[in-house]
């Protein structure tokens, strides 16, 4: 959702799966790729499914106003070896050859072989119509390594995606960027390699200065979020070219926060933000209320919010909590008014109360 709007899940109604058993849809105060293309009088076209605005038990009607003239293999997982037969078919069925297009393919494999070659089946098929040299491919992913967790997490192994850009003439080639970027920045780039500038409903202003060799501003941070996916565990991030701070909303237990050195922990395996360790005289005190270890303050202020054992840490963990609400009061995020319920939440409670006749 974040991908396809240029603005933060959140902001665009998508706090969790767009299916039939959570409910959840691309809001209609918010504007799709396809739409914004679609306005500037491109062909609008889709390859795969877009589990953006449907999942695969989601009726067409999902579709309606999001912006898509064309929608091939629609609804349906999309495997890259069809590639060869179905790209051709789409490119090609457009009424008008020269009409400039935007087209959005979802591959469902992951395995790294096939999705390779499907990556290259779409730049033959480029080259073979001689649209290479006019066309702004990328290339990402939804989520980063596969993890032992079954959840998703906001640890960099999971918000770590791939994601390369090609546009040759405009995009320098082979080059590695170190700077912070979000899969929001994508969508205002496309925007402006397209000529346009990027609306200011979008939370980006893309990265178009950076990948054409202009001068651009360094992003000091990224945010990141999650909140449904098979289970509601709402949980937000900020990360800095250096540090990552995670606050959860949910779960049972002490542990609401983790703050991570990413230079000496890349793997976020040292929470700094508990770095100090309980210690009980189990019988002397059997409700455990005084941390034998020196914390100061009792069981309550030590397991309830925590706290780092170095000065500069815990100074540094206050700093990007706030920065952390701040953009969530920025963006609206309305986990701050309180937990949020799927759709299909309140359309059960109805049902129920029906039954009362």
């Amino acid at each position: 959702a974040g991908l396809f709007s240029g603005r933060y899940p959140h902001s665009v109604g998508m706090l969790g799966p767009a299916s039939m058993w959570a409910g959840f849809r691309f809001s209609s105060q918010a504007t799709h790729a396809a739409g914004h293309f679609k306005l500037l009088d491109y062909k609008t076209m889709l390859l795969g499914a877009a589990f953006e605005i449907a999942g695969p038990d989601c009726p067409d009607a999902h579709y309606e106003g999001i912006g898509f003239d064309i929608r091939g293999a629609a609804g349906r997982l999309l495997l890259a070896k069809e590639l060869p037969a179905e790209l051709p078919a789409i490119l090609d069925g457009r009424r008008e050859l020269r009409q400039p297009f935007y087209l959005q393919i979802a591959i469902s494999e992951t395995h790294v072989d096939r999705l390779d070659e499907g990556l290259g089946h779409v730049m033959n098929i480029l080259d073979q119509r001689a649209m290479t040299d006019n066309t702004v491919l990328v290339f990402t992913t939804d989520r980063g390594m596969p993890s032992a967790e079954a959840e998703p997490t906001l640890y960099d192994r999971d918000i770590g995606v791939a994601l390369i850009m090609r546009y040759p003439g405009c995009f320098a080639p082979a080059q590695r960027f170190p700077d912070l970027v979000s899969h929001i920045d994508v969508l205002p780039t496309l925007l402006e390699a397209a000529g346009r500038i990027p609306p200011k409903t979008m939370n980006s202003p893309g990265l178009f200065a950076l990948l054409s060799g202009q001068s651009a501003t360094a992003r000091e941070c990224i945010f990141a979020e999650m909140n449904f996916n098979r289970d509601y565990i709402p949980k937000r991030c900020v990360r800095t070219d250096r540090y990552k701070y995670i606050f959860s909303f949910a779960g049972t237990g002490n542990h609401f926060d983790e703050l991570y050195d990413l230079e000496s922990d890349p793997q976020e395996s040292h929470n700094l933000s508990r770095s100090f360790s309980d210690l009980y005289d189990a019988l002397g005190q059997p409700f455990g209320t005084r941390n034998l270890t020196g914390y100061p303050g009792d069981i309550s202020d030590a397991c309830l919010y925590g706290g780092a054992a170095e000065p500069a840490m815990e100074e540094l963990r206050h700093k990007l909590a706030a920065d952390l609400a701040q953009w969530m009061t920025d963006t609206d995020d309305p986990v701050l008014e309180g937990p949020v319920a799927s759709p299909r939440f309140y359309d059960k409670i109805a049902w129920l109360k029906e039954q009362k006749g």
